[in-house]
């Protein structure tokens, strides 16, 4: 069977209403006539806005609560059964839960209203009742209310280990889980008010089990407010969809643990793949890669890649990790995921990137982040090139100032020196001179007294 393009195991939902009554809503989703659910498309409808007729909508808590939607029916056919006993066949995992669920005995639950909300699995009549005042109190405000409503696959919920088709049997608690973290990624993606109340009943009466969910704002309302009508718009962003589907489906199918060990893979093939490039074997490689990288390393980023870079350095990617068995083990889990997704959801919409496409291509898929682990290498590379050019370039700078010292002071000492020299010199030259002037001033003396003595004679 090829449940890819015609049999997706969850089916989303979703229109808006404006303008009604919302707490007869509620009563008209708990109706105990047995009014079938319209036949759901099998495709997104989103942003639509299709009020039920005000009578109708005084019963639409009771509508989801009717007792009829309540009761276990046969969703499978003998060929049915047959289709899962061959689908078991080359699975031993799910031939051993089929086994197992042959064994188990018959239940029967009954509930109060059948409906729950984030805190409760099965609400009391006076919480109903409470409930339905608020919605009222919303429809006086002119708040929106959501319509959700989730439908599946019925060999998928068997999958799943949900719904035991031997027993007739559905689990409500892992539904109800899901539904709840659904909507609380809802909240979070759509910034709803704090006291925003979602209210869910599962049916079985149709021919696939789908969960209905009423949400209304109580109070103050994050709606925007259509300018020609004064009405608040029902609208819920596609990625919002998106994300609640996948949110439902990785809780119901316990898919957490698959995509915890593809993000742990990335992880740590980033690291292995750092030291691979410090190796000569690349060094042809990175110089062809370097070539094309911007010429502002702050730009040395996956994203900022032309296309003829990007084509390099995927290629070097692919030659360093063929021989990585991560590598290899993380593409088959990337596959593996894909192939789920497509099961779950149906065929993606044209132009849609692929599960498998984006955790490998996508800005958080591998090839991405280990483009950007090679980068920051060569980063850091770069910085220890230049700071050792650096280095080197003080090392001279202060080996050639030290010479320049020593020469400088070899040639200060012969200056003084010379100068030493000179000024003595210089001094002899006074000195010498002083002592001749007084040798000839005394002998002038000298002869002058002599001179004297012999005039007095004479006398």
């Amino acid at each position: 069977m090829n449940q890819t393009s015609t049999s997706p195991k969850i089916v989303l939902t979703t229109q808006f209403t404006v303008n009604q009554p919302f707490g007869s809503f509620l009563e008209y989703m708990n109706r105990q006539e047995a009014k079938q659910s319209q036949t759901l498309e099998a495709s997104i409808n989103q942003n639509e806005s299709t009020p039920i007729q005000t009578d109708e909508m005084k019963r639409y808590l009771h509508y989801m609560n009717r007792e009829k939607a309540l009761i276990d029916q046969k969703k499978m056919s003998p060929s049915d059964f047959k289709e899962l006993e061959l689908l078991a066949k080359d699975n031993e995992d799910f031939r051993n839960q089929l086994n197992q669920m042959k064994q188990e005995c018959p239940v029967h639950e009954t509930f109060q209203t059948g409906l729950f909300d984030l805190n409760g699995d099965d609400l009391s009549p006076e919480t109903l009742k409470k409930y339905e005042r608020c919605f009222d109190e919303a429809q006086k405000r002119g708040n929106v209310l959501f319509q959700d409503v989730v439908s599946f696959d019925t060999k998928g919920l068997v999958e799943a280990g949900v719904y035991n088709p031997y027993i007739n049997h559905l689990k409500r608690e892992p539904l109800i889980d899901a539904t709840r973290k659904m909507m609380k990624t809802c909240y979070k993606a759509e910034g709803l008010s704090p006291d925003t109340i979602s209210i869910g009943a599962i049916h079985y009466n149709t021919e696939h089990f789908h969960i209905h969910v009423a949400t209304i704002e109580p109070t103050q309302s994050t709606r925007t407010i259509h300018q020609q009508t004064g009405e608040q718009k029902g609208n819920r962003q596609n990625q919002t969809i998106q994300a609640m589907k996948r949110t439902f489906a990785n809780t119901l199918f316990k898919r957490d643990e698959q995509l915890q060990a593809i993000s742990q893979l990335r992880n740590q093939l980033r690291e292995e793949i750092k030291p691979t490039i410090k190796t000569g074997q690349l060094t042809k490689q990175l110089k062809e890669l370097k070539q094309c990288l911007p010429s502002d390393k702050r730009d040395w980023n996956t994203k900022n890649l032309s296309p003829q870079a990007k084509q390099k350095m995927y290629q070097l990617i692919d030659d360093v990790m063929k021989e990585n068995p991560k590598f290899n083990q993380y593409k088959q889990l990337a596959k593996a995921e894909d192939k789920f997704k497509r099961e779950v959801y149906g065929e993606l919409p044209k132009g849609t990137q692929s599960f498998y496409d984006g955790r490998l291509y996508g800005q958080n898929g591998l090839y991405y982040r280990l483009s950007n682990s090679i980068l920051e290498e060569l980063k850091k590379e770069s910085k220890t090139q230049i700071h050792s050019l650096d280095l080197k370039a003080s090392t001279v700078s202060q080996q050639s100032m030290r010479q320049n010292t020593s020469t400088y002071s070899v040639q200060t000492t012969k200056r003084c020196v010379n100068r030493i020299d000179y000024e003595l010199k210089q001094m002899n030259r006074h000195l010498s001179k002083s002592l001749s002037d007084e040798k000839r001033k005394a002998q002038y003396e000298y002869e002058r007294d002599q001179q004297r003595s012999q005039d007095l004679d004479l006398v």
